[in-house]
């Protein structure tokens, strides 16, 4: 392909990633990745699509492209805001802003690997905030969620609309809808490796809309049945983003970090950072009467019920 039609193609997906003659860069893996979504998308990698090219063509590209994904790891150079570097030798920020400045949706997410976590992924640029990313470590199946996201996003032909299948409603256009007290009741099979009592939760999740996304405020405990004190009690902060589900319904997604926590001895989940997906029930009327998750690891196994508080 010349370079003409490559400066003028709509590829599905532009895949990004940084330290390309540096070992430890994300070349490898973004290789990899280009390999697995090239099975159902036509997507633009560098070294593979238009490896004559040059980096001063790729802004081009990824603006007209429908999906941006940036290939990270915790070695991709930043400046002392936490902020991709703009310098005239970095072509990955020409990239994301070319990209940012064409596509008001959030269609840009990031595919981070080897212990980058999702809030300093987040702090990346604008483009990047308060949308989920697939976290290797942190994500029960970020290569499964990427591929879903990546499906989903291109056969609607935007991440903002709901799958064409399904009659379910789209929450998006209703920025209020979940904004409010939200009152947690839980109850877990399992929780961080004792499948032998029964535990359950309390909590509020607050949620307020800021301009294109829900901020979150979360507070739980978790107790043991006949237990005289909670095991883990936290509080959290989080963005939201949203997503279709394998069963082509919307999902509200929750990506929290844990701001302060005590806990029981002996706990084995040390994570800061997780995902609540919330799924809607719906009342007779069609009115949100409560969001549910699934909250299910390799150490816990719950369903977890918020009702809005008057």
């Amino acid at each position: 392909m010349v370079r003409e039609e490559i400066l003028r193609k709509e590829f599905d997906i532009f895949i990004a990633y940084h330290g390309t003659n540096n070992p430890m860069g994300s070349k490898q893996k973004a290789w990899e990745l280009y390999e697995h979504l090239s099975q159902f998308a036509d997507c633009f990698f560098l070294p593979v699509t238009y490896p004559e090219g040059d980096f001063s063509d790729t802004p081009t590209i990824a603006k007209h492209a429908k999906l941006f994904l940036l290939v990270a790891n915790d070695n991709i150079p930043l400046n002392d805001k936490s902020e991709i570097h703009a310098t005239d030798d970095n072509w990955l920020h020409p990239e994301v802003n070319s990209y940012y400045s064409a596509h008001v949706t959030r269609k840009a997410k990031v595919y981070a690997c080897g212990g980058l976590t999702a809030a300093k992924a987040n702090n990346f640029h604008v483009a990047f905030g308060g949308t989920a990313h697939f976290v290797e470590g942190e994500s029960a199946d970020p290569m499964r969620e990427l591929t879903l996201w990546a499906q989903t996003s291109l056969q609607n032909g935007s991440v903002a609309a709901p799958v064409a299948k399904t009659s379910a409603p789209s929450y998006r256009a209703d920025k209020r809808v979940f904004e409010g007290t939200w009152i947690l009741t839980g109850e877990f099979k399992g929780f961080q490796g004792d499948f032998r009592k029964h535990y359950t939760s309390m909590g509020r999740l607050i949620l307020t809309w800021d301009s294109h996304c829900y901020k979150a405020l979360y507070c739980y405990s978790v107790s043991r049945d006949f237990s005289d004190q909670a095991h883990v009690t936290a509080i959290c902060e989080g963005f939201s983003s949203f997503e279709i589900g394998e069963d082509g319904k919307e999902q509200l997604v929750i990506t929290c970090d844990i701001i302060g926590r005590t806990s029981a001895k002996k706990q084995r989940n040390n994570n800061k950072h997780f995902r609540l997906v919330l799924t809607p029930r719906l009342g007779a009327d069609g009115s949100v009467i409560a969001l549910v998750s699934e909250f299910k690891t390799k150490n816990t196994d719950g369903t977890l019920t918020f009702t809005k508080g008057r």
